[in-house]
């Protein structure tokens, strides 16, 4: 792979978000085995630093791997060749067998690559939209990139903008609220159920990964007591040890169930694992006591012919309906995020074309002031103090308010253009007004050549 000629671009002094550059992949453009093959470890990722800092180009950078995506951040004046340059890094840490095609990276500059990042930050581009664990990711992310290389000012303000746009999501809008995995819905509904956990007994039976997941919610719903059941008695016990749970084995099965307040189900087989003559024993002790059955598994882990008043069956379609219901009110809540994003971009913004024109503003002021103190001095030539004073006093007013009226319109100008226009329009006027020649102090004023 070979870098482009570099562009002759010139150098900012100020650098804004049309010096931040994207190559990614992600979940919508890649399969998971391109995705997986690309997924960096913590040691890659500090290669990656260490290789990127051996080009001046590359003012900063930052990487976001996760099982769904990995982006390359780059800051630099030449977008194009920050590009490619990413891509070559990559290429170098992940080896030739590792490295698909380019066709399937996506590439964003200056704008796009922060309304995308921004996007990524607030969970509107997540495989689960509104997901919380991505915020959390692209912190570390940035956390990590600091502290191999600190980040200069412009792009810690870019990142800035980005983590106040996705905290506000989360606070302002609906984007978070609400389950929507499987796993997570079958324990809200079980909460509901209940009011609260605190009091129940609840039982896991199965080991896979919906089981897992039940049990970190669960576990987090506080019980008073947890039991793990798997046909493999020492993969439960591992299990049991990560939430505080018990352990049983498989032939404890009916016990198992008549002791659960909540029973969830996720076990792979093509035959109930809870019959009707089990669960018709298992309930003979419990006097009026309710169960709840939360049944996760396809086919179906329970027999749903329930002829028991006081056991209560829920299923699979049930917890889809529930996730289908808060996707749906997260799905309405995206255009007020998309808001939130483009209000903190624009605040973002209009902070750099500031930060841009700021020193210019700070030279006219200066020479405008210095004309003022000449003129005003040569005018008050045999004028007592207060006579004196009181042509300063209106002098000063009347230019104030000349300098403010031209600062605001600088200021909104600046806002609507390119970064390079901006800067030669108030260039061009600085240099017009040089040219007068109204003063010779005006003539040696600073940012002026």
């Amino acid at each position: 792979m070979f870098l482009p000629f570099k562009h002759m671009t010139p150098k900012l002094a100020i650098r804004t978000s049309q010096n931040l550059t994207l190559v990614g992949i992600s979940y919508h453009e890649a399969p998971l085995e391109i995705l997986e093959g690309l997924a960096l470890s913590n040691e890659e990722i500090v290669r990656f630093y260490q290789t990127a800092l051996k080009y001046p180009e590359l003012i900063n950078t930052f990487v976001l791997s996760t099982c769904n995506r990995t982006e390359l951040y780059g800051f630099g004046d030449d977008t194009a060749y920050i590009s490619a340059l990413l891509i070559e890094i990559l290429h170098k840490i992940v080896g030739d067998k590792r490295f698909p095609g380019q066709q399937f990276f996506y590439l964003h500059y200056g704008q796009d690559s922060l309304h995308h990042l921004a996007r990524v930050a607030a969970s509107l581009d997540a495989m689960i939209l509104g997901e919380a664990q991505i915020f959390g990711q692209v912190k570390a992310a940035y956390k990590t990139s600091i502290s191999y290389k600190a980040a200069e000012p412009a792009f810690a303000r870019l990142m800035q903008a980005v983590f106040t746009a996705a905290k506000r999501a989360r606070s302002e809008t609906e984007i978070g609220r609400g389950v929507v995995s499987i796993a997570s819905a079958a324990v809200h509904v079980a909460s509901r159920f209940f009011n609260n956990l605190t009091q129940q007994t609840v039982v896991v039976v199965g080991a896979g990964e919906n089981s897992r997941l039940m049990l970190q919610h669960f576990y987090d719903q506080n019980p008073q007591r947890i039991i793990i059941i798997n046909r493999t008695f020492d993969k439960a016990q591992r299990i049991a040890k990560t939430v505080g749970g018990e352990a049983w084995p498989w032939t404890q099965l009916t016990q198992a169930v008549s002791a659960a307040d909540v029973l969830a189900c996720a076990v792979r087989l093509s035959e109930p694992v809870i019959d009707g003559q089990l669960l018709a024993k298992a309930m003979e002790n419990r006097s009026a006591r309710s169960l709840l059955v939360l049944d996760l598994g396809l086919p179906r882990n329970v027999t749903p012919h329930n002829h028991h008043s006081n056991v209560f069956i829920n299923d699979l379609e049930a917890f889809h309906q529930v996730v289908d219901e808060n996707l749906g009110r997260r799905k309405m809540e995206v255009s007020r995020v998309e808001a939130i994003i483009d209000e903190e971009i624009d605040k973002l913004h209009n902070d750099e074309h500031t930060a841009q024109i700021k020193p210019f503003i700070i030279a006219l002021r200066t020479a405008i002031e210095q004309m003022r103190k000449s003129e005003t001095l040569q005018a008050t030539l045999g004028l007592n103090a207060n006579e004196t004073a009181a042509v300063d006093r209106a002098t000063t007013a009347v230019t104030n308010k000349l300098l403010h009226l031209t600062t605001e319109s600088i200021k909104a100008f600046a806002n609507q253009q390119a970064n390079y226009l901006q800067i030669k329009a108030v260039t061009e006027l600085m240099v017009k007004l040089k040219e007068t020649n109204l003063s010779p102090t005006f003539r040696d004023t600073p940012y002026i050549k």
